[in-house]
């Protein structure tokens, strides 16, 4: 599961921190994945290259879906 996300908005890098292993994915407003990566207790999405806006972290493993503002 997600435990931690941050920052919210976020600039270039939100640092997440979970419990175990998941495939962490960073879906946009449209429900198209943008990224998708394996992340172990915690790492890090850049998403310096991403527009502003509403982004959902989901955990493919868990199901759990959190939402992440991008804002440069």
């Amino acid at each position: 599961m997600v435990t931690k996300r941050y920052p919210s908005p976020a600039k270039d890098i939100v640092h997440v921190h979970l419990a175990g292993t998941a495939i962490v994915a960073l879906v946009n407003n449209s429900g198209k994945t943008m990224l998708s990566k394996i992340i172990t207790n915690k790492g890090e999405i850049n998403v310096s290259g991403f527009t502003d806006g509403v982004y959902y972290i989901k955990n493919r493993v868990t199901g759990e879906i959190q939402n992440i503002v991008v804002l440069h």
